[in-house]
């Protein structure tokens, strides 16, 4: 072969080389909660809790269109949200998940339960957005209760896998008792400039061993292969090929890399903010219920006893705080990726239609088991 040809070969190799890393870069990023291709119109930087759905705002969000009311929450129409109300409320916080991307409203499972619930005179209201972790829910949910003066019967946290990894890497408060966000959440929400680094701490230069990876699927793989050998990293994560496993923030359960990195501290951190909900909530006389679920990774390493799970778990029964476990319902013996056609969005971790479907019928059959004991109980006493 002539040098030409053999130079011609070396080219098409590397260009295919970093072709293939941009593919799983890109991959990897539409796990993100977040895309800025729709943050300009549906997202807006609020204080103190960071950020919001846009408020009375109708906008395409990740292929379906997205309705807010007064309050920036999800919502069915655009409407005006008084602070009281006659009716029986329920407030839920959550992050992409409990917002529902990717899912008309009336099919989420705060949707559906807002229409299960509406005819028994119970108001359902989502205060959800992309990224939230229980630092966020504190924030908002005091400045909801205490300064607008929201009247609420109940406030429901659907804690994701994620939170850990945003207490640690993306959020913290500054004196003035505000969220703030690292450069790189500034920046991938789209809520900063390239320029601005107002309230960010300075901008870190990337290693050059990551830009490697950034952009050779040869040494991302041989990252990937070192990490698994040295027992980082579990071989079906290696194996996942769509990049569904590939998610920063959702393998610390089953990876002790991520767990010795962010989880530990994470779960610490939500702790301390969630234990501070619980003593608003138990206040001002609000029932207060949380709900875990898995991520696809929790349902490949068939992780049903997760650390998620006996974590919070624990931390309800210290806190008086009624504890909803998605696990077992999405972690039922069938292989993974049958679970992940069925309940998810294809390439995505966040659920489908049949997904939002099943945890909304889980939550209401437990909803209707606690007023019958409710019940039960006044009659006996």
């Amino acid at each position: 072969m002539r040098v030409g040809g053999i130079i011609l070969l070396i080219l098409w190799i590397v260009l295919l080389d970093f072709a293939s890393a941009r593919y799983l870069a890109f991959s990897r990023s539409r796990q993100d909660e977040l895309f800025v291709t729709t943050t300009g119109k549906f997202l807006r930087k609020t204080k103190p809790y960071h950020h919001e759905l846009t408020p009375m705002n109708t906008a395409p969000c990740n292929g379906t269109v997205c309705v807010t009311n007064s309050l920036g929450f999800r919502d069915s129409e655009m409407r005006n949200i008084e602070p009281n109300s006659n009716l029986r409320r329920m407030l839920f916080l959550g992050d992409s998940f409990t917002e529902g991307v990717s899912v008309p409203y009336e099919k989420t499972f705060v949707g559906r339960i807002d229409n299960a619930l509406r005819p028994r005179g119970i108001e359902v209201l989502n205060g959800a957005a992309r990224s939230y972790s229980p630092v966020i829910h504190w924030i908002k949910a005091k400045y909801l209760l205490e300064t607008v003066g929201l009247r609420t019967d109940e406030v429901v946290v659907f804690l994701d896998i994620s939170d850990s990894y945003d207490e640690v890497k993306r959020y913290s408060l500054n004196d003035n008792g505000e969220v703030v966000a690292s450069r790189s959440t500034e920046l991938e929400f789209g809520l900063a400039s390239e320029n601005s680094t107002e309230g960010l701490p300075a901008k870190e230069s990337k290693p050059f061993s990551q830009v490697l990876k950034d952009n050779s699927s040869c040494f991302f793989a041989a990252a990937l292969l070192r990490s698994y050998w040295r027992g980082y990293t579990p071989l079906p994560q290696i194996l996942g090929g769509t990049g569904i496993l590939l998610h920063s923030g959702a393998a610390w359960t089953v990876d002790p890399e991520r767990m010795y990195d962010f989880g530990r501290d994470g779960l610490l951190s939500g702790k301390k903010y969630m234990t501070l909900l619980a003593g608003l909530a138990k206040t001002l006389n609000i029932k207060m219920a949380i709900a875990v679920y898995p991520y696809p990774h929790q349902i490949a390493y068939n992780d049903r006893d997760s650390i998620q799970v006996k974590f919070w778990s624990k931390w309800a029964d210290e806190n008086e705080v009624h504890f909803i476990d998605y696990f077992p319902y999405f972690i039922d013996g069938q292989p993974w990726r049958q679970i992940h056609a069925k309940y998810f969005l294809p390439g995505d971790v966040h659920w489908n239609e049949a997904g939002h479907a099943l945890v909304a019928d889980v939550f209401l059959a437990d909803y209707d088991r606690v007023l019958k004991a409710q019940r039960e109980n006044r009659a006996e006493n």
